[in-house]
């Protein structure tokens, strides 16, 4: 199978299954416990889809999965503010603002 150059995708960029992409994760970004637990999180993450699109449907469950982000009086701002932490993978990552 033909890859895109420079990842371990197929020639098509798209990859065939869940375990495709972690296979390409665990390619490109190497050996490392951050790696295993944005996996952890990306497994947990398809889990979730499927739970919330076996209960609401696929639509309404994409629905919910793509609601946009607004600000929480309780939280001080944006719902996304716990994924800038510490223990997130997210957390080296730019702000969007």
């Amino acid at each position: 199978m033909a890859t895109v150059p420079g990842s371990m995708l197929p020639q098509s960029g798209i990859a065939t299954s869940r375990e495709d992409h972690i296979a390409a994760l665990r390619a490109e970004l190497g050996p490392s416990e951050r790696t295993e637990h944005l996996i952890d999180w990306l497994l947990d993450m398809w889990e979730t889809i499927d739970l919330l699109t076996a209960r609401f449907g696929v639509a309404r469950a994409w629905r919910i999965i793509a609601a946009p982000t607004s600000p929480s009086p309780s939280q001080g701002g944006s719902t996304t503010n716990h994924l800038r932490g510490e223990a997130s993978a997210l957390a080296d990552l730019p702000s969007d603002s």
